[in-house]
């Protein structure tokens, strides 16, 4: 599930700009790397990143690299939401 909401949310973010590639979170791209089970501690990482770049308001689209054999149901949905509130924050 977490798959398709990245790859919709990924086309709806970059239709219609003409959006480069750079760094980690330079540019108007962010890349949060999943890498490895997903826990609390992953997820209160990601979620500070997140809350970073939504008050810059620097960062146009994000790239999630995943790259998990799964983890907490809690965990995951906690990104998610964090994910959404940016995407409704920033008006994308």
């Amino acid at each position: 599930m977490l798959g398709i909401f990245v790859l919709g949310f990924i086309g709806s973010m970059t239709a219609g700009d003409d959006i480069g590639m750079s760094g980690f979170s330079s540019g108007n791209v962010g890349v949060l790397e999943i890498e490895g089970v997903i826990d609390d501690a992953m997820a209160r990482r990601l979620i500070k990143q997140l809350d970073r770049w939504s008050e810059t308001g620097s960062i146009k689209a994000i790239v999630l690299q995943v790259n998990s054999p799964g983890g907490g149901v809690a965990a995951s949905q906690e990104i998610y939401d964090a994910v959404l509130r940016l995407k409704m924050k920033s008006q994308w």
